[in-house]
């Protein structure tokens, strides 16, 4: 079960240039035996399909339809179906800035000793 989000343009960029670098591999080591051709999709595939599991996740659908999708005309829908904003039952919001940086209260500390790297000090707010 995946517990993260994909943002649509991860979503655009895995599904269409990870077929293309596996396409360029098969062509660079002449894929003639079955064995490559096979663990070559497989791997996209199953990258493909954890994608779209993610992707699913950001719009806040079940990763149980992530196969249904990827065999029907859905999974173009998700190119350009709208994620759900803020965080929701499988994670935050990737796209939020929050998440990456973590927040630091100063509560205990009076504004005239903090240092300028620390945050402005605007008189009267």
């Amino acid at each position: 079960m995946h517990s993260d989000r994909a943002t649509r343009t991860e979503f655009i960029l895995t599904t269409t240039i990870i077929p293309l670098i596996l396409f360029g591999i098969a062509i660079l080591f002449d894929a003639d035996s079955s064995f490559l051709q096979i663990s070559l999709a497989l791997i996209g595939f199953f990258w493909i399909y954890e994608v779209t599991a993610r992707r699913l996740h950001d719009c806040n659908v079940s990763g149980f339809f992530t196969l249904p999708c990827m065999l029907t005309p859905a999974f173009i829908l998700l190119y350009f179906y709208p994620p759900t904003q803020g965080p929701n039952r499988f994670g935050p919001d990737p796209r939020d800035a929050r998440n990456d940086s973590p927040t630091v209260e100063h509560q205990d500390t009076p504004p005239s000793s903090r240092s300028s790297k620390q945050g402005r000090n605007i008189p009267g707010l």
